[in-house]
């Protein structure tokens, strides 16, 4: 089984694990992206609850779903490798309540790959629910799914990554990442990912809540939480709820619970949306790095196929961290110019290309233009001038 950059339902269910682990600060509950999708070749290895034919090294060769999502309040779209049949479908609503789905609600396309299923009550967004059912192939093949997903998010916001710290102190300073919003909106399921840590497994993905921002804020994770500041408050309603060091009143400040390293200067960082379709991403390496890990360079690779990432992925090619440091950040360069272009707009297009060349490395000159800007607008200063 593919563990950290997986898809697919366990990819699903890990977001789900992470996220009941990682949001701090009262009130604050965890939500599941609707996605379940996964490639050609995650194969699931699934004891109990299956009726199929296994290759010879043991993979489960039942009907697989591919992808599960809302697509409005009331409705939830799923996919399957092959033509099925659907039986035994429960909906779980938010309150613990179970409906049975009947037949004349669920509605296939003529592919016979997709179907369609009109739920019993409308969903909210930020709450989950829970889809069960049984899949049946022509060979009799049958798989039993159960599926977490969250509300529909009607009105999602158009976030790009703009600062990273790579860098932390014990009790002194923590690593972070900075979005910032191109549209307002939800930012419901929208996760972070990150493939910092070679040969262990991190905590991510971290998921977001169901928090309203406005076109033109700044959100900010910060990357871990020991515990021991009760000012480090995940903030869902009150930009200024948070207290803690390089926490901003005027942005959005979230932390991830935890002390472990989730963001480094050998890295990919990823901004993804609920079905898991890359929205941003960076690569970042010491410049005297030999050469990628096998997992790091299969997120390098797809984040260069998806065309966001414009730059090779060569350590050569991509963002160098060599001088980072508590106050020199990773930076992005064209904030403003994508504001001229996209700031508030409804029609912002899908995939915002970046590149090496739209970031630096700040250098701090003091508090007159600190290098480190959580929550501010960058700094363009490079380190090294």
């Amino acid at each position: 089984m593919k563990k950290g950059f997986v898809n697919g339902g366990i990819r699903a269910a890990l977001r789900f694990v992470a996220s009941v682990a990682l949001f701090s600060g009262a009130a604050l509950m965890p939500v599941l992206p609707v996605s379940c999708k996964s490639s050609d070749d995650d194969e699931l290895k699934i004891e109990g609850e299956t009726n199929g034919s296994s290759s010879e090294d043991g993979r489960i060769t039942s009907p697989k779903v591919v992808a599960c999502s809302a697509v409005s309040a009331s409705a939830v779209q799923v996919s399957f490798s092959r033509k099925v049949s659907v039986e035994g479908i429960t909906f779980t609503d938010a309150d613990g309540s179970v409906f049975s789905i009947v037949g004349d609600s669920v509605s296939f396309d003529d592919s016979g790959l997709c179907a369609r299923i009109a739920l019993p009550v409308s969903t909210d967004v930020g709450s989950s629910y829970k889809l069960s059912m049984t899949v049946f192939d022509a060979d009799g093949n049958s798989q039993s799914y159960e599926q977490e997903f969250y509300g529909y998010n009607a009105m999602p916001a158009r976030l790009i990554l703009s600062e990273v710290r790579t860098e932390y102190s014990k009790d002194k300073y923590c690593e972070f990442v900075e979005l910032f919003a191109l549209r307002g909106g939800n930012i419901c399921g929208l996760t972070l990912d990150t493939a910092t840590i070679d040969g262990k497994e991190s905590l991510f993905p971290f998921v977001f809540p169901s928090v309203n921002v406005s076109a033109g804020d700044y959100i900010t994770v910060h990357m871990r939480n020991s515990g021991n500041d009760a000012g480090a408050v995940s903030e869902i309603s009150d930009k200024t709820a948070a207290k803690a060091k390089d926490s901003s009143p005027t942005a959005w400040d979230f932390w991830v619970s935890g002390d472990e390293k989730l963001v480094g200067r050998n890295d990919v960082v990823l901004l993804e949306d609920s079905d898991s379709n890359i929205l941003d991403g960076i690569i970042m390496s010491q410049s005297s790095r030999k050469e990628w890990s096998a997992k790091q360079k299969e997120i390098c690779e797809r984040l260069f196929s998806s065309g966001i990432w414009k730059s090779g992925i060569e350590i050569s090619d991509v963002i160098h961290t060599d001088k980072t440091a508590q106050n020199s950040t990773v930076s992005r360069q064209n904030i403003a110019e994508l504001s001229g272009l996209y700031l508030g707009k409804d029609d912002i297009p899908d995939l915002i290309p970046t590149k090496t060349d739209d970031w630096i490395v700040t250098k701090s000159e003091g508090k007159k233009n600190p290098g480190a800007t959580p929550g501010l607008p960058n700094s363009s200063v490079k380190a090294g001038n």
